[in-house]
């Protein structure tokens, strides 16, 4: 079924996405926990966390339909 595999794809988009702010939250941790942390790079992260962090909302909204 269609609406099924639709919705197991995106419940799997959802996992992907929050392991990654996973990842990401724990290098801007690292990188901040330096003696001198590269803010150029903590910025960049934290601007993918929201972007992964709105791509959960669409996708949660899908799945409500």
């Amino acid at each position: 079924d269609g609406a099924a595999l639709a919705k197991r794809q995106l419940r799997k988009k959802i996992e992907s996405l929050e392991a990654r702010i996973k990842e990401h939250e724990d290098k801007i941790k690292a990188e901040k926990s330096r003696s001198q942390p590269d803010e150029g790079l903590i910025a960049h992260w934290e601007r993918e966390v929201r972007s992964f962090r709105n791509a959960i909302l669409r996708a949660r909204k899908k799945l409500e339909g």
